[in-house]
């Protein structure tokens, strides 16, 4: 069953359905308050003035950062698939 699951990932909506998964996971973590990760890697404050006025003076954590890659690669892989 694995392997059949992991065959459909390998193909063109396979990898689409993978992309939209990362995009969706990476703005729910971009757009949820910061938490504790590991109770030690720390929250940052950004004081952004209007430049990019959904980042100013917003607190950005771990979970953020990595929400960001998500992002970046989930837009990517649908870039690609379409």
């Amino acid at each position: 069953m694995f392997n059949r699951m992991c065959m459909y990932f390998a193909e063109r909506q396979g990898q689409c359905l993978v992309g939209v998964l990362s995009a969706v996971g990476g703005l729910h973590l971009m757009l949820t308050a910061p938490q504790k990760v590991l109770n030690f890697l720390p929250a940052f404050n950004f004081d952004i003035p209007a430049i990019i006025p959904f980042l100013g003076g917003r607190e950005v954590g771990a979970q953020q950062l990595v929400g960001a890659g998500l992002f970046v690669s989930g837009a990517c892989v649908l870039r690609n698939c379409m």
